[in-house]
């Protein structure tokens, strides 16, 4: 079975299409930004399963990656600000590398 389109349940939003191929903005309230629903963007991760998330989808601003548990909303992590801050600097500094990375793979 593909991720490409789907229906799914959510507690917030009811019975939604989801899925990869399914072009939709940020769920974060006053957030425009464009993603997709696929399992990326997922509050908990791709296991469905997951208890730790909420299942709604976020974009890289408003999805936080953390040591203990999958990519989770700002509402899951329960974190202070200033905790929330800290994740979205590593974040940033990750991405830079990554970055970094790809564009020195390029100059080969």
């Amino acid at each position: 079975m593909g991720w490409a389109y789907g229906i799914h349940k959510s507690d917030r939003f009811g019975e939604r299409e989801i899925g990869y191929g399914v072009e939709a903005e940020c769920d974060e309230p006053g957030c425009t930004t464009m993603i997709d629903r696929g399992l990326a963007y997922r509050c908990g991760g791709q296991d469905m399963s997951n208890p730790y998330g909420c299942g709604d989808f976020y974009c890289s601003d408003h999805l936080f990656v953390t040591e203990r548990r999958p990519e989770r909303c700002r509402r899951c992590c329960r974190y202070s600000k200033r905790k929330v801050a800290e994740i979205q600097e590593r974040q940033a500094r990750w991405s830079a590398a990554l970055s970094a990375r790809s564009g020195a793979a390029g100059d080969e």
